[in-house]
């Protein structure tokens, strides 16, 4: 919510009432962080001291170098001695720059009144405001730094946005390599379909693979080199294939018996399937490596192959076999 004000120098100026940072995971932080980032200066309100998360959000903000102001409300709760130690406690960990006022925002409270008879009642009436100590810092942080204010701003401004770019940029690099994964899996199901051959080896290479690496390579703005590429094709194809396909072969069958009418003849549907477990593994491997290292490192995109190649085996399985059965349906018709 906005509020606009004069200043007791006659600057206007817009106030916005932001939702705090008490509750993590509250995706209304987002939108009190970033107007604080546009904000000229920022009021931080707190009712005493401050938790560990409320100092790491005032540090984080101190970053940019902005008027900060901390100022501890309901302050009639407080003695005045009470009040002076609670500052000076602040004080002790904030910049010197930042001031720390105490204020009072607008309210109510119960109060008990007694009637003439010697009866009791419960009133409620509305809390006096007090933020004097607020506008003077506010008009002296104005005074004082005015003429820096708009570029503490717009350099604020900047990393704001800078970080928005690199947060849109990386949501869609994301969407686009599961895209690529899902695609480049189905042509290898479809692939092992056509190349089905009794007593074959399962290896993958091939310009299926080479063409997996360029796209995501160039997904990721990183240099395709095909000595990489077929280092690492060449490492999976010796990474204990004939200990590893038997199993996949044996997990693609049990998910090709949950479909009624495939029969009890599915070797070549079998066949598919374990390449595309293989390939998806692969590709998951690379999406990883890529995002991680910033490079194709084959060594590690090894041994991330080894552990995507065992995740959720049999509801991939079950995916990959929908995809073979629905292809070899096609080529039927």
């Amino acid at each position: 919510t906005h509020y606009s004000w004069q200043a007791p120098s006659g600057d206007r100026l817009i106030l916005a009432d932001v939702p705090g940072f008490n509750q993590l995971g509250d995706p209304t932080q987002t939108t009190a962080r970033e107007e604080a980032l546009r904000a000229h200066m920022v009021i931080y309100v707190c009712d005493g001291d401050l938790t560990r998360d409320q100092w790491l959000r005032l540090e984080e903000l101190s970053l940019h170098g902005k008027p900060i102001i901390v100022a501890i409300n309901k302050k009639d709760r407080y003695s005045a001695d009470d009040l002076t130690r609670i500052k000076q406690q602040l004080q002790k960990r904030l910049p010197e720059s930042t001031q720390v006022v105490a204020v009072q925002s607008r309210g109510h409270q119960q109060i008990v009144r007694v009637l003439p008879d010697g009866r009791e009642e419960q009133v409620e009436r509305d809390r006096p405001v007090m933020v004097d100590e607020l506008v003077i810092a506010v008009q002296n942080q104005l005074m004082d730094q005015g003429e820096v204010l708009n570029q503490l701003r717009d350099n604020a401004v900047f990393l704001l946005a800078t970080g928005k770019l690199d947060s849109a940029l990386e949501n869609y690099r994301e969407r686009s390599s599961d895209e690529l994964v899902e695609r480049y899996t189905r042509r290898a199901v479809i692939g092992g379909l056509a190349a089905f051959a009794p007593g074959s080896d399962l290896i993958i290479q091939g310009a299926l693979a080479v063409a997996l690496v360029r796209a995501l390579s160039n997904l990721y703005e990183i240099p395709f080199r095909q000595l990489d590429a077929d280092q690492l094709l060449k490492a999976i194809g010796k990474e204990g294939m004939s200990k590893t396909v038997p199993i996949l072969l044996a997990i693609a069958g049990n998910a090709l018996k949950s479909f009624p009418g495939v029969g009890t003849v599915i070797g070549g549907l079998s066949h598919a399937v374990a390449y595309g477990l293989l390939f998806q593994s692969l590709a998951r491997a690379l999406v990883f490596t890529l995002k991680t290292q910033g490079r194709l490192d084959p060594d590690i995109a090894l041994e991330s192959f080894k552990e995507k190649l065992g995740e959720n085996l049999a509801a991939r399985a079950k995916h990959l076999a929908s995809i073979a059965i629905t292809e070899q349906r096609k080529k039927k018709h």
